[in-house]
């Protein structure tokens, strides 16, 4: 097993267009008369539900962020090797992202019996039905490591995520996961864990790319002690919201210190095409930056 080498990717995020007001009451979060809704509501309740118009998506942007938006259609992503129903399908790769300098490094994937993978690792502490086991998922297709709406996304949701979630480091990783849950006429899919959840890393984004022909997928989050847990076992006080996300590019952003999450299976009645899929991009920590200053 090989790595290639690496690209680098530097610009600055542009600036964010105005948001859109808050219309549903799951938006609560958000605070309208911040410059940056996401951001003050992700800082205020550790955690945000917001819609594709809130993120300020530059009109040059337009056709990359539609062609990943086409990569969540019905079979368009490999089956996850890890998945013993075969309704789960996913890529990942795992990106560095200096803040500092704004500097974006892209790493090859590596080969493994002919086929292009990424490493990736979750402790069984936050995952007790896959976690624990280094596993080598398919890696994110070269048009998405390249595209420029990926790089903008990662650096605007970089801009939201609050300054004391990540501790002032000169690189960040950020793994980017697309993952579709694509069940069987008349059956159910489901993420995993399948229950609430952390996930280990600092902040999570989870944004809707598509949707269609399924019920279920609402997302809930909690208050934190409530990981291991179903839903319905939450006491009213500590269901802190639920929504479904519908839209393309509508999302929910937490922190993981700060609440439990989880999105409930999906259910396909009819022999007509079903499928959600979404993207999930997290952020955490790699090189303290005191500790690189001192050394």
């Amino acid at each position: 097993m090989v790595s290639n080498p690496i690209k680098t990717v530097s610009g600055s995020l542009a600036r964010a267009m105005p948001f859109a007001p808050p219309t549903d009451k799951c938006l609560s979060g958000r605070m309208a008369n911040s410059d940056d809704a996401i951001h003050a509501g992700i800082t205020a309740h550790g955690f945000v539900a917001f819609q594709a118009a809130d993120l300020g998506i530059p009109d040059g942007l337009g056709q990359a962020a539609r062609q990943l938006v086409d990569y969540g259609r019905p079979g368009a992503l490999p089956p996850d090797p890890y998945d013993p129903t075969g309704c789960r399908h996913r890529v990942f790769c795992q990106l560095l992202y200096n803040p500092h300098t704004d500097q974006l490094i892209v790493p090859e994937p590596y080969l493994q019996d002919g086929r292009k993978v990424e490493p990736y690792f979750q402790s069984s502490t936050y995952n007790c039905q896959n976690g624990g086991v280094l596993r080598y998922l398919d890696a994110l297709p070269a048009a998405l490591r390249d595209n420029d709406f990926m790089h903008w996304l990662v650096r605007r949701l970089y801009a939201a995520t609050p300054g004391e979630a990540l501790r002032d480091c000169v690189w960040l990783c950020v793994g980017i996961h697309l993952l579709q849950l694509l069940p069987e006429p008349g059956g159910m899919a489901a993420a995993t864990p399948n229950c609430l959840h952390q996930d280990g890393e600092a902040v999570t984004w989870m944004l809707m790319l598509h949707r269609e022909g399924i019920e279920g997928g609402v997302s809930y989050v909690t208050t934190s002690p409530w990981v291991g847990k179903q839903p319905e076992e939450v006491s009213p006080d500590d269901m802190l919201a639920t929504t479904t996300l519908l839209a393309p590019l509508d999302g929910l952003g937490v922190i993981d210190e700060r609440v439990a999450h989880h999105v409930s299976p999906v259910l396909r009645r009819t022999e007509r095409s079903g499928c959600r899929t979404v993207l999930i991009i997290d952020f955490s920590e790699l090189i303290p930056f005191r500790a690189m200053a001192t050394t």
